[in-house]
């Protein structure tokens, strides 16, 4: 059948009502083109749809080694109840928790690269707020220099508030690490002070809040045995609502 008698027949098809013949004729000849412009419509479409819904992150942060399946839906609803107390609009706006952050203190240490490759990229992009985790895991990322010096942040009556939550770094340990990288087989032997006692540091800095009297903290994690500690990441993007959100997590009642 000849390209002409092809197109004879489909509009006699149309004429007598006969949709079948039509559609035999479509799918025979040009199925491979529709399906592309239907794939290119459904990836525009998709795109467009995204971008209409996508919310705006006003606060993001990292929870370093809480992990917990059954604390996932408290860990998303303390986000949303903080960003309604600040008068944000949850359509509109969202805090981003990131609790699948593993740093390992012994044992399989295979994913701790990726972790500190992960958080300078956010810290150096200024993506991130905040991290809080473990007070071991904590040490390790203070002394890697990813959280501001407290007194940057808070005024003097917040650091007087917070006192007797505030951990500290030792910059005289800060530069013994640096002076022991050209004898790398020094490190191990080092063994960072405990930041509960900046009287027993040489050169003591605040970097740190102890979360341990959190209300709120304390019913999400019931099963955490380490405390959470918090750290206000360097380049945070929005560093006062995330003073509010420190200020929010300390509620003790």
């Amino acid at each position: 059948m000849t390209l002409r008698e092809k197109f004879k027949k489909i509009i006699t098809a149309i004429k007598e009502g006969k949709g079948g013949a039509v559609f035999e004729y479509f799918y025979d000849y040009y199925k491979f083109e529709a399906f592309v412009i239907i794939a290119i419509l459904y990836f525009i479409g998709n795109l467009a749809y995204t971008k209409l819904t996508e919310k705006e992150i006003v606060l993001a942060g990292a929870l370093l080694n809480q992990y917990n399946i059954l604390a996932e839906d408290q860990i998303l609803d303390m986000g949303e109840d903080f960003l309604t107390k600040q008068g944000f609009d949850l359509k509109e706006h969202k805090a981003e928790f990131n609790t699948s952050l593993r740093y390992a203190h012994s044992g399989d240490s295979s994913f701790n690269d990726a972790t500190i490759q992960g958080l300078v990229a956010q810290c150096s992009g200024g993506t991130i707020d905040f991290i809080t985790g473990d007070m071991e895991a904590m040490t390790i990322f203070a002394y890697g220099e990813y959280f501001y010096d407290l007194r940057e942040v808070l005024t003097e009556e917040e650091m007087e508030r917070f006192a007797p939550y505030i951990l500290y770094a030792d910059l005289d340990y800060q530069r013994q690490i640096e002076e022991a990288l050209v004898t790398p087989e020094v490190i191990p032997t080092m063994v960072p002070p405990d930041m509960r006692y900046p009287d027993k540091m040489v050169d003591p800095i605040p970097v740190l809040i102890d979360l341990r009297d959190s209300t709120l903290l304390s019913e999400i994690y019931i099963d955490l045995v380490d405390v959470l500690c918090f750290g206000f990441t360097v380049n945070a993007p929005d560093l006062e609502l995330t003073k509010e959100f420190l200020n929010y997590l300390m509620t003790t009642e």
